[in-house]
């Protein structure tokens, strides 16, 4: 009997780390048309040229697996400089190969992404060379049709180029496409994988078409569609929501056994108000956030609703190629945790409605900027079911309204601002309303106003005077539950405008005022 010490005699585990170490799985997502011979002088040719630049894997290892790198902005599809997979050890031996599969297809994120250099639909060939031990392991694939893009690109950048199946490219990628579903479909196990699916399409037309063959795919485990870069376009927006819940709850009957419903009603409304808490009708970073703080907060400017999410959350894509956010492209991911208001509790049920109306009105703090006359038509055409339950407003004032506008009675922003005040006071609960003025955001506009001599601290001293001038008319003696000034300089104005409204004895330190201050710098 032969003794002598092989590899196949190390213990599994050990050779499982071994095939680690080999970078047979690693971080960064692993492009399959940039593997190889060319990935490795692209790499080079880049390397010379950027070589300070960290790819997603250095950049995870040096800040831990929670922080993602910037998307570089490579026209050849080359994201990072890890080293090439060791493919070899796929031919060294059977049990080998056996034991390197379910590494390196089920523990590694692929993508197919185009380049400007290839023709339309030839960065599909490569999916057809995998045989079906690769597709039975494979939990994760991104294919692109659009040359990838920076995920901080705005819907306008230049680089974004859409397809129309009109065209000729546009058609034979079609045909393509087509032809690899098909392909696919009999080959992808079901509840398998997780697909993300960039294709930047011109028109709806394009959309409806392109979209069409991911019918025909088996049900994935996670799904996103991007089909605009527009944010804006709704129906673009709505296909790719429909595209997602197709291919993620795809004969998910057949598997879930039904489960006996319990009745909403049936729960005491303390329970009720407790579960909507923690849902995304209030603005917390975590349901243990009970503080109040600027992040923590829907803004409403000039009227209107803005998104929440301002960065892509990095959740509704694994392959980092392209953000599915929804407020950032016309896309959809059903991975993607970006917080959305759920309009849906509003429409369900009327006492499903009350209790959301309750959280989302008591629970949030309301942020206005922008144009004080579209504030007061906000407030205004809010209904008295709505306004019963706000609870904290506050008033965001530019530097441009304050110190040129407002401080002359006879402009149009200083008269929007004395009808708003005079709107709060009657239409507002002002027992339970917390109110901000926050004119803190223009601080860094005035850090040179002792360099301009008196007349700047005149100018400004007119301005504070008429900001306060309508607060204290409408709002002293009235019962105001908080009120907190936030001023950008001379900050003991802050305290005499405080207690003019609220008393002489109101301290506004001890009611949460220093809190808030504290966490809206941390923000800036």
């Amino acid at each position: 009997m032969d003794n002598s010490p092989t590899f196949l005699r190390i213990p599994l585990y050990i050779r499982i780390q071994i095939y680690r170490l080999c970078n047979i799985v690693r971080p960064c997502p692993i492009d399959l048309n940039f593997e190889g011979v060319r990935r490795r002088w692209i790499a080079i040719e880049h390397a010379t040229q950027n070589s300070e630049r960290l790819c997603v894997c250095q950049y995870q290892r040096l800040r831990g697996p929670a922080r993602r790198s910037p998307q570089p902005n490579y026209s050849s599809g080359v994201r990072c400089f890890c080293p090439s997979l060791p493919h070899q050890l796929l031919y060294a031996s059977h049990a080998i190969y056996d034991e390197i599969m379910p590494l390196l297809y089920g523990e590694n994120e692929f993508r197919v992404l185009p380049s400007k250099e290839d023709s339309p639909g030839h960065q599909l060939k490569v999916l057809w060379t995998l045989n079906s031990d690769a597709w039975k392991r494979i939990k994760s694939l991104h294919i692109g049709f659009t040359v990838t893009i920076p995920l901080q690109c705005s819907p306008d950048h230049p680089g974004i180029e859409t397809i129309d199946v009109k065209s000729i490219a546009g058609s034979k990628l079609l045909r393509e496409w087509s032809a690899l579903v098909e392909h696919l479909a009999c080959r992808i196990p079901s509840s398998s994988m997780k697909l993300d699916f960039n294709c930047m399409v011109k028109d709806i037309d394009s959309g409806v078409q392109f979209v069409e063959p991911l019918k025909r795919l088996p049900r994935m485990i996670g799904a996103a569609v991007c089909l605009s870069p527009n944010p804006g376009h709704t129906t673009m927006k709505d296909m790719a929501k429909t595209a997602v819940l197709e291919l993620t709850r795809k004969a998910q009957h057949h598997s879930t056994p039904q489960k006996q419903s319990f009745s909403w009603n049936l729960l005491p409304g303390e329970i009720r108000l407790q579960i909507l808490g923690y849902t995304d009708l209030v603005a917390r970073q975590s349901p243990t956030h009970s503080q109040l703080s600027q992040s923590d907060s829907f803004e409403i400017k000039a009227g209107s609703l803005i998104p929440r999410a301002k960065k892509c959350c990095f959740h509704c894509t694994s392959t980092l190629s392209v953000c599915y956010c929804p407020f950032k492209r016309a896309a959809s991911s059903n991975t993607c945790i970006c917080p959305a208001v759920p309009v849906a509790l509003f429409i369900s049920s009327r006492l499903v409605h009350s209790d959301a109306t309750s959280v989302f009105f008591s629970q949030n703090s309301f942020t206005f900027t922008g144009n004080f006359g579209a504030t007061r038509r906000w407030i205004f055409n809010l209904p008295s079911i709505y306004t019963q339950h706000l609870r904290t407003i506050e008033l965001g004032i530019s530097y441009e309204q304050l110190y040129w506008h407002i401080r002359d009675p006879d402009t149009q922003v200083a008269r929007d601002w004395i009808a708003l005040i005079t709107s709060i006071a009657s239409l507002l609960p002002l027992p339970k309303l917390c109110l901000i003025i926050n004119a803190r955001r223009m601080r860094e506009t005035l850090l040179d106003l002792y360099d301009h001599g008196d007349d700047d601290h005149a100018w400004l001293h007119t301005a504070y005077m008429q900001l306060f001038d309508p607060l204290y008319k409408q709002l002293r003696g009235r019962g105001l539950r908080n009120f907190y000034v936030l001023l950008p300089w001379w900050l003991q104005y802050e305290t005499v405008a405080e207690r003019a409204v609220m008393g002489p004895g109101y301290d506004s330190e001890s009611e949460g005022k220093s809190d808030f201050s504290r966490r809206h710098f941390v923000q800036q």
